[in-house]
Parts: C-alpha cells; structure tokens; sequence
C-alpha cells in the first residue's frame, strides 16, 4: 500500500509538470516568438537618427557646420513659436540641399506644435516623394510609416479637407504592395463626391500605369469625363488607353480633343504626330 501511494504521488507529480510545462512554459515561448516578431518588424525600418547620418553623409563640412548651427540653436529655444519658426527653417534648409526626406522631418516638428493641418500635410507630401529616391527597403519603410501617420494627423486637424484623405489614398495605392485598402477609400470617396473628377482619374491612372488594365482603364476615363468633358488629363489618357488596346480609331477623336484644350505647343506637336501616324 505504501509502495501504491508513492507511485501515485511520484505519476501525480509527473502529470503535474507536465501540465506546467505543456499550459505555462509553452505559452511563455510562444509570447517569446511573438515579441521576437514585432522586434524584428519594427528593426526593418530605420530611426530619424540613421536617416539623418546617411543624409549628412554626401554634404560638405560647411554644409555639416551649418546644419548643426541650427540645430544647437534649437536647444536653446523655451517659446514654441520660436522654435516653429525655427524648425520651418531648418525643413527649408534641407529642401535646399535636395533631401525632401529630412525636410519632411522638420516639417512634422511643426506639426507637433502647430494645431493647423498644413505641416503635417506638408510632411506627408514630401515623406511621399522621398520614397522614389531610395532602394533600401528599411527607408522606405520608414518613410511610407511617416507618410500615413503625416497623412492621418493632417485629418485629424482638419477633417473637412478632403485632399488628406486622397494623399492617404494615394500612399497605399501607389506605394503599397497591396493597394486594395487605397482603392476601397477611393471608392467610398466617389460614392460621397461622385463630382470630384480627381477621385475618378485616382483610379483611371492605376489602372493604366500601374496595372496596365487598359479595358478598365476606359471605362473608369469614360466615368470621369461625364464629371467633366472637357479635362484634359482624362481625354489624354482615355486617348492613350484606346491607342494601347488597340482601337485607333475610338482614340483619334479624344487626341483631337487634346489638341483644342491644351496650350503647349510642344505637347500638341507630340499629339499631332501621334494622330498623323495613324
């Protein structure tokens, strides 16, 4: 009987850890390999830091000196609107040097002061165009975060301009691998301003840059120019996408009409030899 009851509490103290560790030791590996998750995602971008030393990197030490003159001089600022007007200065400064990047920075300093939408629609802008001029992977990152959180501020400052929506819009249909979450808002957008011709071309132009879907392309032209006829960026490109699925003759009037709206001769030299060529 003894015998019994020490094998029984030896198999009880068994099941025991092996409770503890199925239920508890599991769990704390699994909540390992989740926080090793959103460490490594989080290390696929970069700091402010880093793309301020990669950006200093091609200036001269005069231009090094100067940007750190204005820096030290921002230490020393106690009023906001000095270091506003300060830090306007300084996104100006690196708008000068090329680097719309790390104007965007600055600008987005503004915006944390400044209760108005234009900074942080200022930023999102410029953190846009910057991701065109980089190959790294991580900057982009960095940049398409800085981008939609510039964008969501900017509406959250002024929710009645519409154009904050259509830059975040924009951001993820152009920027993102999956634009669909752009597209969608894009559509709601027209369901709400069916007259906004700039929604209709939004989607017109992803489908004839981006996807090549010329057919949907025409439809979505053909939608935009009952908003307005006579826009010249929607008759070129329904002209384009015409010449692009193959149907000449259906582009031929659209060309023309090119011709009767625009006022640049070099443009409608270029539309004449097109037409010519036919």
């Amino acid at each position: 009987m003894i015998m019994n009851k020490k094998i029984a509490i030896i198999l009880g103290s068994v099941l025991l850890l092996f409770l503890y560790l199925l239920f508890f030791v599991d769990k704390k590996s699994d909540e390992a390999q989740q926080n090793s998750i959103v460490r490594a995602e989080n290390a696929s971008s970069i700091t402010f830091e880093e793309l301020e030393i990669y950006s200093l990197s091609p200036l001269s030490s005069e231009q090094k000196q100067a940007y750190q003159a204005l820096k030290d001089s921002v230490d020393r600022l106690l009023i906001d609107e000095q270091k506003v007007a300060l830090f306007k200065e300084i996104s100006g400064w690196w708008y000068k040097q090329g680097d719309i990047a790390m104007s965007a920075c600055y600008a987005e300093k503004v915006g944390e002061i400044e209760t108005t939408d234009e900074p942080w629609s200022i930023a999102g802008v410029n953190y846009t165009n910057a991701l065109t001029r980089y190959k790294d992977e991580r900057f982009k990152t960095f940049l398409f975060e800085k981008a939609e959180f510039a964008f969501k501020n900017a509406k959250l400052k002024n929710p009645t301009n519409l154009d904050h929506e259509k830059n975040l819009a924009s951001l993820y249909i152009n920027h993102s691998p999956q634009p669909m979450q752009g597209i969608m808002q894009v559509r709601d957008l027209i369901k709400a301003n069916p007259q906004d011709i700039s929604l209709h071309l939004m989607l017109a132009e992803l489908s004839f840059y981006r996807t090549k879907d010329y057919p949907k392309a025409i439809t979505r032209l053909l939608e935009a120019l009952k908003v307005d006829s006579e826009n010249l960026q929607a008759n070129y490109l329904l002209a384009e996408s015409y010449r692009q699925n193959g149907d000449t003759s259906s582009a031929k009037p659209y060309y023309k009409k090119c011709l009767d709206l625009s006022d640049n001769a070099t443009f409608k030299r270029e539309i004449s030899d097109i037409i010519n060529n036919f």
